[in-house]
């Protein structure tokens, strides 16, 4: 089980099925977060979504919400890759992948939202 403080419990359920929003992206996941709170209006949230925290975006800036999508969907592919091979290096290596996007999607949106205070 994954927990958030502020959101609650999460659970991986059966991904759905979405189209890319943008070119070049990847197939739907192989998993999925779903928040498992009572009277929740929230959508099931890919991992991907869950980490890159897609549904926080304070300014409704879109290069922040354009850049967000990609990363989600970037860390989405590498865990359908990793679910989907055997190999313990491969999987290591996707994993240690995930955790840099997440990195780089932090410092890229901080360095965008930091240009819209000029």
């Amino acid at each position: 089980m994954v927990t958030s403080g502020w959101r609650g419990r999460l659970e991986l359920v059966p991904a759905r099925s979405h189209k890319p929003k943008y070119a070049g992206s990847s197939p739907a996941p192989a998993t999925t977060l779903k928040p498992s709170m009572e009277n929740t209006d929230m959508r099931t949230l890919t991992l991907g979504e869950s980490r890159c925290h897609i549904n926080f975006n304070p300014s409704s800036d879109d290069k922040i919400g354009t850049f967000k999508r990609m990363m989600a969907d970037a860390i989405d592919y590498c865990n359908n890759e990793l679910l989907g091979t055997e190999d313990g290096e491969a999987k290591r290596c996707f994993s240690i992948a995930m955790t840099e996007l997440e990195t780089a999607q932090m410092y890229a949106v901080k360095g965008i939202a930091k240009g819209l205070k000029k």
